[in-house]
This record gives structure tokens, C-alpha cells and sequence, in this order.
């Protein structure tokens, strides 16, 4: 019985060799402007990587590992707007994006594999990824009409809750305000039942606020605009989102708090691992900023590191400081 191939298109190639050119490009060009960065970032990887090898080894971060992949993998894919180009040259959006997560989904898997003893749950929490990452691929994209049927009702709700320049938010609910309403409703009421729900829910909202700073281009008239210093741009924007990340939290917490007021301790650690995370994805934005030319994929890759130190804070604290060094020097040229 033959396996049956999938036939990639001359589009498809194409579209494959430009990826692979731009990764390529844009490490050359990482590594020739700014090699202490660099080093700093790949020290702080490789010391989370090895701090983080027992917590790998075991079920439970197998399944975080999962979870992860998916979450980054499912934010980027809803604010992906290549699209229509890929329709335009003749390329299947599908098997193009297929093969681009599965790309970040497989290696992923083979060191969860290579971390510890293979178990039952290990295993099924390994073959997850790679499902994930075709499943993902293969959703639909949002309907434009109902975007633009709820720009008008999030305008009305969200006026005078979120900043006004948190324009990464207000992008992002456009199209997803009523998942995020109907998960922030069922998160909310399963943590007044059940307080464990409220630690994974705010590490849930942290990992989709992070995702939105991924996702959203920014030209250089909207930096340039606040006419500051990179510092305190950069401390402007880790304010805000942070601001988001509470606001979008704030319902589950208070639930927590109401019904398990004893149990606001781990609220807290869980609390701080997200802005943690926040931070950390306004960092990695601005320290590979390219006006107008949003990057998910190269986003997604420098995110893992800054989301696995939170087992180790000193690397947490190594990394944000190498990602604030890096993002002033790359601002500097715009409003330096």
C-alpha cells in the first residue's frame, strides 16, 4: 500500500525559498548589528533549556509543552494576513501554512521526546503537536463582515477601559472580542467553583495578550508620533500592555478573590509570571521591529525562551534586560 505524497506547487516552492531567505537574512543581519545581544539572548537560552530539563522530563511539561505550541501557534494563525497574497501567486494557504507550523511544531515535539522517559501521557502529549499544527492550519479564516460587524460594538464597550493607544488590543478584539467576552464569562465562573482554573486562566490571557504584539504591524508614524526617548517608549508600551493584560483578567481574579481569598498567594506568583510574559512579547516586538513588517514566525521563536525562564527568574530577568537593551538600539534610529 503506498503512502500517499502531497505535491507541492512551483507557487508553493516559491513562497517556501522566500521564508527561508528572510529567516536567513534577518539573522545575518541580527548577528552582524548587534552580536553582545545576540550572545546574551543564546547564554540565557541555553541556561533556561538546561534549568528547564527535569521540568520537561516530567508528564506535566509535556503537556505544558503542548499547550504552548498550540496557544502561539492558534494566536498567530487568527492574525495572519498574508492570506490573500498567497491566493494572489497561486499558493494553498493551507499546505503553505502547514508546513511553516509544522516547522516550529515538530522540533518542539523531538525535545519533548528527547527530555525524559517515554510514557503513555508523554507520548500522547508529544503526537498532540504535530496534530495541533495541521489542525491549526487548516481553520478558516475569519469572515471579514463579521469583523466589521463588531468593530462598532467594541468601540461602544471597550471606550475608556482599555488605553486609547493600546492599538494592539483594539486590533485584535475586532474580530475576537466575542471569544474573548464568552472565555473570559466561562473562566470566571468555573474559578468560583474550582481556584486552580484561575492560575492556568491567567497564564491563558497572558500567552493571548503576548500573541496580539506578535500579530500587529506598526508603522513608523505611530512611533514616532509619542515623541519619546526609546526608554521611555519602551516603559510607555510595557505599561500598557500590561494594563490590558489586567484589565482582561481582572473579572477572573475577582471571582478568585470573592469565593478562595486563601489562595491568593499563587494568584500573585501566577500573576507575575504573566506580565512576565507581557513584557517580555513588547520586548521581543521592538528588539526585531521593522516598520509595517510585522514577523509572527521569527516572534513565536524568540517568545519560547522568555515563556520556559519562568522556571528560573534570574533568566527571566536576563532576558528582558538583554530584549530592553536590544529594542533601544533598534528604536534609536526612529526616535533616538
Amino acid at each position: 500500500m503506498s503512502v500517499p505524497r502531497v505535491a507541492f506547487s512551483a507557487a508553493e516552492r516559491a513562497v517556501f525559498a522566500l521564508r527561508l531567505r528572510s529567516v536567513r537574512r534577518s539573522g545575518a543581519e541580527l548577528v552582524r548589528g548587534d552580536p553582545i545581544g545576540i550572545a546574551l539572548v543564546t547564554a540565557a537560552l541555553a541556561w533556561v533549556l538546561h534549568s528547564a530539563r527535569e521540568t520537561l522530563q516530567s508528564d506535566l511539561g509535556a503537556w505544558a509543552s503542548f499547550a504552548v505550541v498550540a496557544s502561539l501557534l492558534w494566536t498567530i494563525h487568527g492574525a495572519r494576513k498574508d492570506r490573500r497574497f498567497l491566493h494572489i501567486v497561486g499558493a494553498r494557504a493551507r499546505h503553505v501554512m502547514t508546513v511553516e507550523y509544522l516547522a516550529a511544531g515538530v522540533p518542539a515535539a523531538a525535545a519533548v521526546l528527547a527530555a525524559g522517559v517515554l510514557s503513555p501521557s508523554r507520548l500522547i502529549a508529544t503526537a498532540l503537536i504535530p496534530i495541533a499544527c495541521i489542525m491549526i492550519a487548516h481553520l478558516p479564516a475569519r469572515a471579514a463582515s463579521s469583523a466589521q460587524r463588531g468593530r462598532s460594538m467594541l468601540t461602544e464597550r471597550v471606550r475608556g477601559v482599555l488605553p486609547p493607544d493600546a492599538f494592539e488590543a483594539v486590533a485584535a478584539l475586532r474580530s475576537a472580542w466575542p471569544a474573548v467576552l464568552a472565555l473570559q464569562a466561562v473562566l470566571s465562573l468555573a474559578t468560583w467553583r474550582y481556584p486552580d482554573v484561575a492560575l492556568a486562566a491567567t497564564g491563558l490571557l497572558a500567552l493571548v495578550v503576548a500573541g496580539w504584539y506578535g500579530a500587529a504591524a506598526e508603522g513608523r508614524d505611530l512611533v514616532v508620533a509619542f515623541q519619546r526617548s526609546p526608554r521611555r517608549y519602551l516603559a510607555h508600551k510595557c505599561a500598557v500592555a500590561l494594563r490590558t493584560y489586567l484589565t482582561l483578567a481582572a473579572p477572573v481574579v475577582l471571582s478568585m478573590l470573592l469565593a478562595h481569598a486563601d489562595s491568593w498567594r499563587a494568584l500573585l506568583v501566577t500573576g507575575v509570571a504573566g506580565a512576565v510574559v507581557v513584557a517580555g512579547a513588547v520586548l521581543v516586538k521592538y528588539a526585531s521591529f521593522a516598520p509595517g513588517r510585522p514577523s509572527p514566525v521569527w516572534f513565536a521563536i524568540v517568545m519560547v525562551p522568555v515563556v520556559l525562564s519562568l522556571v528560573i527568574p534570574p533568566a527571566s530577568a536576563l532576558i528582558l534586560v538583554a530584549l530592553w537593551w536590544r529594542a533601544g538600539r533598534v528604536l534609536g534610529p526612529y526616535i533616538g
